[in-house]
C-alpha cells in the first residue's frame, strides 16, 4: 500500500486545512465548525426535526443535542415539541441565529470558490458528485440496519 495514494489518508488529510481557511469566519460570527453546519442546514432546509439534523449535518445524535443546548443559550436556535408527535423535537433558527447563517454564506461560498479556483467547473462538479457518491456508499449499510430494525 502506498499511503499518498490510499484513499482514506487523503480525504482525511484535506480536512485541517479546510477547517483552518475558513476559521477566520467562524470565529468573527462567534461559532464553531458544528454549529455552522447547523445553522447552514436550517438556513436551507427551514425548521426540521432533531433527527432530520442529524442527517443533514452528519453529527451523531448525542453530540447535535449536546450542540443544540449550546446554541439555544447563545440563542441561535430554539426547540419546540412538535404538535403532530409530541415525541419529535423540532429546531428551528432564532433571528440571530438566521443572521449568524447569513453573515457565513456568502464567506463560505468564496471560501469554496478560492480554494477551487485550480479546478474547471466540470471538475468541481465531477468531484462534489463523486463525494456523495462516497458518502453515500459509506452510509448504506447503516441506513440498510436501521430500515431492517424498523421494519
Amino acid at each position: 500500500m502506498r499511503l499518498e495514494n490510499y484513499l482514506p489518508y487523503l480525504v482525511n488529510r484535506i480536512g485541517p486545512p479546510i477547517e483552518a481557511g475558513f476559521a477566520d469566519a467562524l470565529a468573527k460570527a462567534g461559532v464553531d465548525l458544528q454549529s455552522w453546519r447547523v445553522l447552514a442546514a436550517l438556513s436551507e432546509f427551514g425548521e426540521q426535526p432533531v433527527g432530520s439534523v442529524s442527517q443533514l449535518t452528519s453529527i451523531n445524535f448525542s453530540t447535535l443535542s449536546r450542540l443544540l443546548d449550546r446554541m439555544r443559550r447563545k440563542g441561535l436556535v430554539e426547540k419546540r415539541r412538535d404538535g403532530v408527535d409530541g415525541r419529535t423535537v423540532m429546531v428551528a433558527l432564532t433571528p440571530a441565529g438566521r443572521d449568524r447563517a447569513e453573515f457565513l454564506i456568502p464567506r463560505a461560498l468564496a471560501y469554496e470558490a478560492a480554494m477551487t479556483r485550480d479546478f474547471t467547473k466540470a471538475e468541481v462538479e465531477t468531484f462534489k458528485h463523486l463525494l456523495g457518491k462516497l458518502y453515500d456508499s459509506l452510509t448504506r449499510g447503516a441506513r440498510e440496519d436501521d430500515e431492517r430494525l424498523a421494519g
